[in-house]
């Protein structure tokens, strides 16, 4: 019979292998393979054109076998190492242009890390954001901005000149009323010298649009006759230039509104203040709510309530600046709804409730939207002030409504309370 021994302090002979990482190829989208892991590994590989940005990097140990599976780590440029995970390639793509560096490193069933593998990679960068063509850009956006200012300069020379004059011609005993409507008649005459050729400037904008897009219908219709080159950038420049006038065209609109909205805050309210029912008003103003947004009240199931007593109530106003006032409260009162339903909101809530207190009619506008945020709340009725995008609102309304109920003997004031409710308060003198 023979004689078995067992020796516990023999260590595991696997332990006694340290395997070591490797990259073992580097391949482009579509197999184009950069290394494929024969010979001496180049520290960095040539430099990629910026088309180049679809990468595949393989990786892998000496002794996968005998270590069990092991895992796998990596990072990008020194970054945070990823989680570990036995997959023995990363596909990078899209990858911007710049400079990079890939490392990986392994470890085995017995936790022990293995040295850490690299390669260098650089994608150059497209011919658009080389330093030539942002100079480009700068001189052309320079050479526009000086003409422009040129330009302004001489019209502001000729306003000057041009309003000088007139307050010469006026009396010493209107002085202060005279400079009141200069100011006033200055503003406006600047808003109408500079939306006329803003009108141009959008009208052009949208012109050129087209004319861009019948380029490049011309372009794809001769692609077969060009060089893959010159159409790839052909293509490119136009589509920049596309983006370059729709950003125009967005523009010029926002300034056109808030032109237009500067004309209306100028206007004189002074007159049209008659004997009317507020209450009927209000009714007329539910009507055109609900038909005004009939398809947001359907789409988002708004509730909407007026609670308006039958009985008249009487009292000296403009119905037109009053039903402007309520109508653009109203509106706000829905875009709020709105935007707290696309977030995950439900049941959206508008009421109006008419109340009166002393000789006093209070209008109380309530929705549970998204709310206003205690720091903007004492902003919300300055001129120009607005939490919409330039694109939605030019930020006059609340003002306009504040001053035309100041000029009906009230006022307007509001509470909130942010991803809540919002609701303000009319409050107009009665008969």
């Amino acid at each position: 019979m023979g004689l078995n021994v067992l020796d516990y302090a023999q260590k595991d002979p696997i332990k006694n292998v340290k395997a070591k990482v490797y990259i073992r190829s580097v391949t482009l989208l579509g197999d184009s393979v950069l290394w494929g892991g024969y010979g001496q590994q180049p520290e960095r590989l040539t430099e990629l054109s910026s088309d180049e940005r679809h990468i595949t990097i393989h990786y892998a140990v000496d002794y996968p076998s005998m270590l069990l599976i092991p895992q796998y780590r990596y990072r990008l440029n020194g970054g945070r190492w990823t989680a570990w995970d036995t997959e023995t390639f990363e596909e990078f793509n899209n990858m911007p242009h710049g400079d990079y560096t890939f490392e990986v490193q392994s470890r085995d069933a017995y936790g022990r890390l293995s040295n850490i593998a690299s390669i260098s990679f650089s994608i150059a960068r497209p011919f658009y954001l080389r330093w030539y063509m942002i100079l480009l850009y700068a001189v052309l956006l320079g050479g526009i901005v000086y003409l422009l200012v040129q330009y302004r300069l001489h019209q502001l020379e000729r306003e000057k000149h041009r309003l000088e004059n007139l307050v010469k011609e006026r009396t010493a005993e209107v002085v202060k009323l005279e400079k009141v409507a200069t100011v006033a008649k200055l503003t406006q005459g600047l808003i109408d010298r500079i939306l006329n050729p803003l009108n141009y400037i959008n009208n052009f904008a949208k012109l050129s649009q087209g004319l861009v897009k019948d380029i490049e219908a011309n372009v794809e219709d001769e692609k077969e006759n060009m060089d893959p080159e010159n159409y790839e950038d052909t293509m490119d420049v136009l589509d920049m230039l596309e983006g370059n006038l729709q950003k125009v065209g967005e523009h010029g609109a926002n300034t056109s509104r808030t032109l237009k909205a500067m004309e209306e805050i100028l206007k004189d309210r002074s007159g049209g203040m008659v004997k009317m029912d507020l209450n009927a008003l209000l009714r007329q103003d539910q009507e055109m709510l609900e038909k005004y947004f009939e398809k947001e009240i359907a789409k988002y199931h708004i509730s909407i309530k007026f609670n308006v007593p039958e009985s008249p109530l009487m009292i000296n106003g403009n119905a037109e600046q009053l039903s402007k006032t309520i109508m653009s409260l109203l509106g706000n009162a829905v875009y709020a709804v709105i935007k707290k339903c696309e977030k995950g909101g439900t049941s959206p809530e508008i009421a109006l409730t008419q109340t009166t207190v002393g000789r006093m009619a209070e209008i109380h506008i309530h929705d549970n939207g998204t709310g206003i945020s205690e720091n903007i709340l004492h902003k919300i009725f300055d001129p120009f002030f607005t939490t919409k995008t330039t694109g939605e609102a030019s930020g006059v309304g609340l003002y306009l409504s504040k001053e035309i109920a100041q000029h009906h003997g009230g006022d307007i004031t509001v509470q909130s309370e942010k991803g809540v409710y919002t609701e303000f308060t009319i409050t107009i003198p009665t008969l």
